[in-house]
This record gives C-alpha cells, sequence and structure tokens, in this order.
C-alpha cells in the first residue's frame, strides 16, 4: 500500500514539473523582445513612475540613480505622406453657375429636392434653409427654372458631387 502512495506521488509531480516546463517554454515564445516596439515599450515600463527629469539616468529599484537607464526622447508623430499630392478636404469646392429647366418633383427632406429634367434625368439638389421655405411653398409637377452650382467634396477616398439649388423659379 505505501509502494502504490509513492508511485502516485512520483506520477503527480511528474506531471506537474512537465506542466511547469510546458508553461515555461510557451511564456517564452511568441514574444521578440528584441524588436523596436517591444524596446519601446519596456523602457516605457521600466521608466514609468520615475520622478528624474534628466534624459539620462533614472531611479533604480533601491531608489538611487541608475545611470544605465536611458529614457527616450518624447517623438512628435508625422502624418503620412500623400502621394497623389491632393490633400483630402471636407470643404467643398463650387463649380460655376449653371441654369436648368425641368419639373419640380418634390421635397425629399428638409435638406433636398428633386427635379426632372427636359433632358429626362431626375437630380437631387441640395438646399439651404431659406431655399427650403421657398421650394417648400411650389407645387409637385411644376414646370421650374433654376440655377445650381456643383460642389465637390474630397474626403481622401473619394470625390462627392452635390447639386446645390441657389434659386428657383414657377414656370
Amino acid at each position: 500500500m505505501n509502494q502504490t502512495n509513492k508511485k502516485t506521488g512520483k506520477r503527480a509531480f511528474a506531471f506537474i514539473i512537465s506542466v511547469m516546463v510546458v508553461f515555461s517554454i510557451t511564456a517564452g515564445c511568441g514574444k521578440n523582445n528584441d524588436s523596436p516596439a517591444a524596446n519601446s515599450v519596456n523602457e516605457k515600463v521600466h521608466n514609468e513612475g520615475t520622478t528624474n527629469d534628466s534624459t539620462t539616468g533614472g531611479i533604480n529599484s533601491s531608489g538611487g540613480t541608475d545611470s544605465n537607464v536611458v529614457k527616450p526622447e518624447p517623438t512628435v508623430p508625422t502624418p503620412p505622406a500623400n502621394d497623389d499630392k491632393t490633400e483630402p478636404s471636407t470643404k467643398p469646392t463650387a463649380s460655376a453657375e449653371k441654369q436648368g429647366e425641368g419639373t419640380y418633383i418634390g421635397q425629399a427632406d428638409t435638406n433636398s429636392i428633386e427635379i426632372k429634367t427636359k433632358e429626362g434625368t431626375t437630380s437631387v439638389f441640395q438646399v439651404d434653409d431659406k431655399m427650403s421655405e421657398k421650394v417648400s411653398q411650389i407645387a409637385d409637377d411644376a414646370a421650374v427654372t433654376f440655377t445650381y452650382v456643383e460642389k465637390e467634396i474630397n474626403d481622401g477616398s473619394q470625390k462627392i458631387k452635390q447639386l446645390w439649388l441657389i434659386s428657383i423659379k414657377v414656370g
């Protein structure tokens, strides 16, 4: 009976040692501590909480200064290079005023209306608050003449064209 307990104890001990070896091996794998990113993180963690203002040296764990510790210099991130030399801009650029004739379809919402042009295409025009009040008084399917501009917005990944209504007359 005593011999069985010794064998079971040896097996349990061997199992625990095996598990510890596996954990210690896997704990060291997967991280490359020599990479610049890992080093900067390690330096940041090492230097956190220090009160020494000099750029070389820090406070070691015993409270004294350690001349081997180098604090990283603060860096300012630089914006990514824009290869096509066009700056993204949400500020719209407007074209020259254009004239049109068509049929007023109606107001889609408080900021846009639809007009079917003489050419047969239906276009959506953006309107400001003042123009929204004016077009709300126009009957649907009324013949209209209008003035508008095309505004182009470059958001960096695409260019968006919007038609903005400047004036509108029934008849």
